[in-house]
């Protein structure tokens, strides 16, 4: 199964919306191929003094993600996740997991190292 990672604001809505951050998201919502969501966990490294970034990455390869929704990623987390094999897409900060998810399927997202 192909699982998407998205970061969001809050793990207490159902449809959170994105978080702009990558590495210091609150928290990544996983979801399948559909969009149904299988988990939606904290982020463990938000809080890391340095590293957030290509340490998210690291926890998306361990949990099967290969791709990656958010607003903005750091040079760093960039690197690693394209290290790892694992697509990063850039979405508008302010909009709901589920619009990101859409927007993603249809096409509609720029490719992070591609024009970004």
């Amino acid at each position: 199964m192909k699982l998407t990672a998205i970061s969001v604001t809050s793990m207490a809505d159902p449809d959170p919306h994105l978080d702009p951050r990558f590495g210091r998201a609150e928290a990544c919502l996983v979801v399948d191929e559909a969009g149904r969501t299988v988990q939606c966990l904290a982020n463990p490294h938000k809080d890391a003094s340095h590293g957030a970034g290509p340490a998210v990455a690291g926890w998306m390869r361990d949990l099967g993600v290969g791709t990656i929704v958010s607003g903005e990623f750091g040079p760093k987390a960039a690197a690693s996740l394209a290290a790892l094999g694992i697509v990063a897409w850039l979405a508008p900060a302010g909009i709901r997991a589920s619009e990101a998810h859409s927007r993603l399927v249809a096409g509609r997202l720029e490719r992070k190292g591609h024009g970004s």
